[in-house]
C-alpha cells in the first residue's frame, strides 16, 4: 500500500483517538506544570506583628522550623524611636529596616532611631545568623523613645511641716509620680523608669511603667532612721492647740533613671535627681 494511502487512513484515526481521550498525555503535562508552579511559590510568609503606638516588650522564641519573625511599627508623629536589646541567643540577630537598609540592633543596650517622618513604617526582624543553628530566644523593647521626663506629683506623710530639706520631706511613705513624653511632646505609654533612693539601709529600686497618659506612680516605703540633723523649732497645730516642735532628719536623694539607665544612650534631659528630707523623729519642745 502506498504511503499516501496509509496516511490517509491513519491521520483521521489518530485525530479520533485524541478526541476520545485515549491520548491523554498532554492533559497530564498541563497538570504537572500547575503543580510545579505551586511548589515554586511555596507557603506564604506569616504576617508581621503590628506594634502599637507605645513601648512594647517582646519576649519570644524562634523555633527551628521558623526562618524569622517580623514586626512593624509606625512612627505616627515622626517621633524618635527606641530599640532596647535585653537578651538574645548568640545564634540570633535582630535588625531594623531604616531607610531601606537593614541595621543590626544591639544584643543589650539602647539604639535610638531619629529623623523619622510622620507615618513612616519601621520593620523589625528576628532571624538566625548566617551559618548559625536554628532556634533560640530573644527579648527586646521597642516603641516611642522617652525624651522628656518630669516629676509629676509627690505626696508624703509629712503634710503641714515646714520644708527643711530638698523638694519634699517624708516619715515613712512617698507617693511619687513621673510623666514621660516622646520627642514630639506626646505621652509615652509603656515607658520604664527606675527609682533609686540613696538611703541607709538601702532599699530595692522601684520600677514604674507609664500608662496611656504617659504617667506612672508608685508608693515607696522608707525604713526607720537615726537623724543626724536638727531643724529649727516651728509651730504646728495638734487638735485645737498649737505646739512647738523640732525634727531630727537626714538629707537623701531620689534618682529616676529612664529604662533603668540602660547603656547606649544619654537621655534628654537625662536623669531626675532631687534631694529630699527623711524625717526620723518629731519632738515636742517644752
Amino acid at each position: 500500500m502506498k504511503q499516501s494511502t496509509i496516511n490517509s487512513y491513519l491521520l483521521p484515526l489518530v485525530a479520533a483517538m485524541a478526541l476520545t481521550g485515549i491520548f491523554s498525555a498532554p492533559v497530564y503535562a498541563v497538570t504537572g506544570l500547575t503543580t510545579d508552579a505551586t511548589v515554586q511559590n511555596g507557603p506564604s510568609l506569616p504576617q508581621p506583628t503590628v506594634l502599637g503606638d507605645k513601648v512594647t516588650e517582646i519576649d519570644e522564641t524562634l523555633d527551628s522550623a521558623t526562618a524569622e519573625k517580623n514586626y512593624t511599627f509606625t512612627a505616627l508623629r515622626g517621633q524618635n524611636l527606641m530599640f532596647r536589646g535585653m537578651k538574645r541567643s548568640s545564634n540570633l540577630i535582630i535588625e531594623c529596616k531604616i531607610n531601606d537598609k537593614w541595621v543590626a540592633m544591639p544584643d543589650e543596650g539602647i539604639y535610638i532611631i531619629e529623623g523619622t517622618q510622620p507615618g513612616q513604617e519601621i520593620q523589625i526582624r528576628a532571624s538566625k545568623r548566617d551559618g548559625g543553628i536554628a532556634g533560640g530566644k530573644y527579648k527586646f523593647r521597642f516603641g516611642s523613645a522617652p525624651y522628656r521626663a518630669s516629676t509629676d506629683l509627690i505626696i508624703t506623710d509629712a503634710k503641714g511641716i515646714p520644708l527643711y530639706a530638698g523638694i519634699f520631706q517624708a516619715f515613712h511613705t512617698v507617693d511619687w509620680s513621673i510623666h514621660i513624653q516622646d520627642s514630639t511632646g506626646h505621652p509615652v505609654e509603656g515607658a520604664m523608669a527606675s527609682l533609686d533612693i540613696t538611703i541607709v539601709p538601702r532599699i530595692d529600686k522601684t520600677i514604674i511603667f507609664t500608662k496611656a497618659d504617659g504617667r506612672g506612680n508608685e508608693t515607696i516605703s522608707l525604713p526607720g532612721c537615726q537623724g543626724h540633723r536638727t531643724s529649727p523649732p516651728f509651730w504646728q497645730m495638734m487638735g485645737p492647740f498649737n505646739y512647738f516642735w523640732h525634727l531630727e532628719f537626714n538629707r537623701h536623694r531620689i534618682i529616676a533613671d529612664l529604662e533603668e539607665a540602660a547603656t547606649g544612650h544619654n537621655w534628654n534631659p537625662g536623669t531626675i535627681d532631687s534631694e529630699f528630707g527623711h524625717i526620723c523623729k518629731k519632738h515636742l519642745r517644752h
